[in-house]
């Protein structure tokens, strides 16, 4: 039987254009004792991504 274990990465920082997601993810997994291992999958979201790459859109708020 094979099982599957998911475990969330907790203590990322505000993600900010540029950031090194990969970078952050391995530390952050390292620091709570459950770093990445060979054949770990890894699940991010579109929304961290497009906060990494610049590339959310302005709030009503930040737009007037």
């Amino acid at each position: 039987m094979k099982i599957i274990e998911i475990i969330a990465i907790e203590n990322l920082p505000m993600i900010q254009e540029g950031d090194d997601l990969a970078e952050l993810i391995v530390d952050a997994a390292w620091k709570q004792n459950t770093p990445i291992a060979e054949k770990d999958i890894i699940v991010v979201t579109h929304k961290i991504v497009s906060k990494a790459e610049g590339d959310v859109a302005k709030s009503r708020q930040e737009l007037n």
